[in-house]
């Protein structure tokens, strides 16, 4: 049983015995989600408001995975994640984009660990050139192109995962902030101001709409019907092709 805090670390608890078992660390706020394969969807503990950062957390490992920034809404479905960020709706392969992320992370902080390593050996070899210790030379000398060439490895290596990183990405179209968003069948249907709007869920094709009065907060699809409710007190219910 996952139990979102407010502020606080959300917490595990067995839902047998009911006894708590862990928290969930870099996690937090009122929302949360968990997708098929156990992974928590939240905001950051430390979240300001101003921040609009959603990110894909491991409960097993209690670290984050994935983070994106200026993201305001986020369904999953499988692999695949549709995201509302920075007035874009976007659909990617959540698997493939966090495999291209981390190894990016990862091979950034390679290359400034070693080139961090690499000035301190330049300056370690100016020093022996003054003082004219060739042996000396000779082995800094060896580890600057040792160091040189792993730096060279770790930025082609980052050249592939951004290509990956790219291809991660499937489609993305203009769409304004959405109060609610869900999928339903091959059709992902947004809530926004005065309107619901009704995406194809495989090219982002906005290919249905429906005026409301007010703020559409709730969207919920059953028996192929939608029902849509406001901030303004409506609650709209559409069906069939033709609505």
């Amino acid at each position: 049983l996952y139990a979102p805090q407010g502020r606080s670390v959300p917490l595990l608890f067995d839902l047998l015995s009911g006894k708590a078992i862990k928290s969930v660390a870099n996690a937090g706020g009122t929302f949360c989600l968990l997708t098929e394969d156990d992974k928590l969807v939240a905001m950051p503990s430390s979240q300001k408001s101003s921040g609009n950062m959603i990110q894909i957390a491991d409960p097993s490992g209690g670290s984050a995975m994935l983070q994106f920034a200026g993201a305001d809404r986020l369904l999953i479905s499988k692999e695949i994640a549709y995201i509302h960020q920075q007035g874009k709706l976007k659909s990617l392969n959540r698997v493939k984009y966090g495999l291209a992320t981390n190894a990016i992370v990862s091979n950034n902080k390679n290359i400034k660990s070693m080139s961090d390593r690499l000035g301190k050996i330049k300056e370690a070899l100016k020093k022996a050139t003054a003082s004219k210790d060739n042996p000396k030379i000779i082995q800094l000398k060896s580890q600057i192109t040792g160091i040189e060439k792993s730096i060279s490895e770790f930025k082609t290596l980052n050249i592939k995962s951004k290509n990956d990183l790219v291809k991660s990405n499937l489609w993305q179209v203009d769409a304004p902030a959405p109060y609610d968003l869900i999928l339903a069948g091959s059709v992902i249907f947004m809530g926004a101001k005065d309107k619901v709007l009704g995406y194809d869920a495989k090219t982002g094709k906005e290919i249905w709409s429906a005026k409301v009065k007010g703020k559409t907060y709730g969207l919920a699809f059953s028996g192929g019907r939608l029902i849509a409710s406001t901030t303004l007190g409506h609650i709209y219910c559409f069906s069939g092709p033709s609505s």
